[in-house]
This record gives C-alpha cells, structure tokens and sequence, in this order.
C-alpha cells in the first residue's frame, strides 16, 4: 500500500474520497423516515455504528407483521462516506427526533436498537427521561450502564416499560455487559425477555423475524 501512495492515480482516488467525505460532514444531520401517524403503535429503530438506515431495514420489517408502524432514525455523526455512528459526546439525537413527530398520539411506542444503537436508547432514557411502552436491544454495546444502570433501570421499572434483550453467546464485546443488565432487570421485576442466540457473534441471528413475530 505504501508504494502505491505516490501513484497519481491513487492521489485522485484519495482526493475524490475526502470531497466526498467532507461534503458528507457538512449536510450531515439526524434523519428520520417518520411522516405522519399511520397505525395506533409505533416501533423507532436505531442503526448501530457504521452503518444507516437502509442496512438495518431488512431485519425490523417484521414488527408491520404485529402492527407497528415502523420508522427508522440516522445519527447525524458521520463515521465514513454514507456510514454513521452514535457518539457519547454529542445531543441525545434521539430526544431531538421525537420532538419531531406525535409520539403521544400512538397507543404504544417501543424504542428498537442494534448494538450502539441500543446505548443511545438507554441514553435517551436516562438524560431526557422519555416515555414508552417497550424497548428492544439487539446485540446490545451498552456501556453506559457501567455507570448508570441503577439509575436507567429504575426509570424503566418505575414507568412500567418491558424490555426484549437478544444477544448472541459468542458476542465478547457484549454479552458480559449484556447478561449484568438482564440479570439486575430480572432482580427488579422488570417485565424481561431475554434471547441468548447460540454460536451468534455480533450480529443479527437467523431467527430474528421469528423472535420479532412474539413481539406484543
């Protein structure tokens, strides 16, 4: 890779790159796909990082199965060109979104995340203290239960909100923080469902539409 960096053509690649790159920053913003109210349940999807609206799509289409309307939510932090990222250091973007739209004109409303997705989820929960019915947390990277789970935990208990937690067994950068999450839910009656996908890293398992179909 080295000796390729003085080519021309490689300068142009890397040049076409970065105007694409910083274009991308300067537009960047948080998207939502929500319009208007189309159904008495709304399910709110959060991508994990790298990636955007259109990679996460696939996998939560089967809520419309329970009647939800489903809507998905972009972070504005870019992470590449058309990949997105949450950052901890930024606005609760999800705060800001719900602004936007009749989250109370809905009958239930549940807060869907994949891996740090899913932070930005329990982010939103402890900072802006959001209500909603139900939360979903797929592959969950969660570290900001290191420091605030008592806290996020009460609020969900306290509000009556259920949790459905997957996460996959082989996932080592989050199953113990995963499994310490479920485990201290579950010792405050938490209503908790937790999917533990065998032989499944970070990742998505092949069942997901059939774990989704059992969403009420």
């Amino acid at each position: 890779m080295d000796s390729l960096r003085s080519e021309s053509i490689f300068q142009k690649c890397r040049e076409i790159s970065e105007k694409r790159y910083y274009k991308e920053l300067e537009n960047a913003k948080t998207v939502c796909t929500w319009d208007s109210v189309k159904s008495k349940k709304l399910a709110l999807v959060l991508h994990g990082n790298q990636q955007n609206i259109q990679m996460c799509q696939k996998h939560w289409e089967a809520l419309k199965g329970q009647g939800y309307q489903v809507e998905y939510v972009q972070s504005k932090t870019l992470d590449s060109y058309n990949l997105y990222r949450w950052d901890d250091e930024e606005t609760i973007q999800l705060e800001q979104v719900v602004k936007t739209i009749q989250w109370n004109k809905y009958d239930s409303r549940i807060l869907c995340g994949f891996s740090a997705g899913c932070n930005e989820i329990l982010k939103n929960i402890l900072y802006a203290k959001m209500k909603c019915e139900g939360i979903i947390l797929q592959s969950p990277w969660i570290p900001i239960i290191e420091t605030n789970m008592t806290e996020i935990l009460t609020f969900i208990h306290d509000n009556s909100i259920w949790m459905e937690i997957i996460c996959g067994r082989e996932d080592k950068d989050c199953l113990y923080l995963t499994e310490k999450f479920a485990a201290s839910a579950r010792e405050r009656n938490i209503k908790v469902r937790v999917e533990w996908s065998e032989g499944v890293g970070h990742q998505y398992p092949s069942n997901f539409s059939e774990i989704l179909d059992g969403i009420q």
